[in-house]
């Protein structure tokens, strides 16, 4: 029996209030216009996945030769909740597997895991656009493992850990 287990954190990344100061000119023949320009950004915006929980998929009895990446897919997002309508990305970031496109490594040389976003593949490192109003579902990310052949040890246990990356746009 092979087990698996997937750690992914989740990490929102917004700025804190950010000063913004500056002197611009513009010119206008020999007279020169000063501007000065300042402010504070406040952004106060927040989302909550998975009420805040660790995110752990654990897949048990795998068959080697059906760890094609398209096989034993789990979602990794139940809820996902925003305090305000917002357009973010959303990015797997860990260590890309040395074989694959793309791929999430394990501590197995010979096994790494495929996210998806829907249908579509996601590459580890790569975002991907969202935007989160109420009334929208949460994003759909799945995660399968993927043989790099069909000789693993069929007691091979495998891990890896990754982070979820949320950045407001």
């Amino acid at each position: 029996m092979q087990k698996f287990i997937l750690c992914i954190a989740a990490l929102l990344t917004c700025p804190p209030a950010i000063p913004v100061e500056g002197k611009y000119g513009i010119s206008s023949g020999d007279d020169l216009i000063l501007i000065n320009i300042s402010g504070t950004l406040n952004d106060n915006r927040t989302c909550t996945v998975n009420k805040d929980n660790k995110i752990n998929i654990e897949w048990k009895d795998l068959i080697t030769m059906n760890m094609t990446g398209d096989n034993y897919k789990q979602n990794i997002i139940n809820t996902f909740e925003c305090n305000s309508e917002a357009r973010m990305t959303i990015k797997i970031y860990g260590t890309e597997a040395k074989f694959g496109n793309g791929l999430l490594l394990t501590n197995s040389d010979n096994v790494a895991i495929q996210f998806y976003s829907g249908d579509a593949k996601i590459a580890v490192n790569k975002g991907f656009s969202y935007t989160w109003t109420s009334s929208a579902q949460p994003p759909r990310i799945h995660v399968s493992p993927v043989a790099k052949n069909q000789q693993l040890n069929q007691q091979d246990a495998f891990s890896a850990t990754a982070s979820l990356i949320i950045s407001f746009e």
